[in-house]
């Protein structure tokens, strides 16, 4: 099945009608769908008012068969295996971006500032060398 979910922020007047007369003709035009497409299995629509103002005032919560009348499988579980394999390879190209993103700003910082310290800086300590404090006085 699919499961598609939308939200709307209405003007305050449109139309010649307020937000919430709009609203309520939005709720009336959106439930008619449900008879004229077959597809839908379930449709709610729902408002929120509240002051202060919400981020939207409509929700639509709808759920889909397929164009055969079956309920689509969302996943492995639910007989869609191809879903699984959509799934991996969308989490390796996240990989891959954020492996080359990574890459592209390393090479950026070492050609500006450098990523690493000089060996002399290092053995005469990062506190002294980086900060011109003594992190340690052993004496």
């Amino acid at each position: 099945m699919l499961i598609h979910i939308v939200l709307w922020k209405l003007k305050e007047n449109a139309g010649g009608k307020t937000r919430e007369e709009n609203a309520v003709e939005l709720k009336h035009r959106l439930e008619a769908l449900k008879g004229l497409i077959p597809q839908i299995v379930e449709l709610k629509v729902g408002f929120d008012f509240r002051k202060p103002a919400p981020s939207y005032e409509v929700c639509l919560d709808s759920m889909f068969k397929d164009a055969q009348g079956n309920l689509m499988g969302s996943g492995l579980f639910d007989g869609n295996a191809h879903q699984l394999l959509n799934q991996g390879t969308g989490v390796l190209i996240a990989w891959v971006l954020a492996g080359a993103g990574t890459l592209v700003l390393l090479k950026l910082v070492d050609l500006t500032v450098g990523l690493r310290v000089t060996d002399d800086e290092e053995v005469r300590g990062l506190d002294l060398t980086q900060h011109g404090e003594e992190g340690y006085s052993l004496e």
